[in-house]
């Protein structure tokens, strides 16, 4: 069941959303993602891990399940202008950043 959907109104939570997400996905780039998950101290850190999480999930599977897993992981992250983002994907430094592998 990966990226399950979880409400994500505190860290600890987003974090086991963001674990979720990394279902069936196993290389040292992962357990690194994993420990800058593990070391998040806010939402706002989390927010910026997405990008390194389509990543590796487009490498492993898909550009299309990279963009499902992201789209349940952002639907969470609503804040709005108060925190400075909508939560839309940001594909295009995700593409270069594949591009250069």
């Amino acid at each position: 069941m990966p990226c399950q959907s979880v409400l994500l109104h505190n860290v600890p939570n987003a974090r086991a959303a963001f674990e979720a997400c990394l279902n069936g996905l196993h290389s040292s780039d992962i357990e690194e993602l994993q420990r800058s998950i593990q070391r998040s101290r806010s939402l706002r850190d989390l927010w910026h891990l997405r990008t390194w999480l389509y990543t590796e999930v487009a490498r492993a599977f898909s550009q299309a399940e990279a963009e499902l897993r992201l789209s349940r992981l952002n639907a969470h992250f609503q804040f709005g202008a108060s925190f400075g983002f909508s939560g839309q994907t940001q594909s295009a430094p995700v593409q270069s950043r594949l591009a250069k592998h």
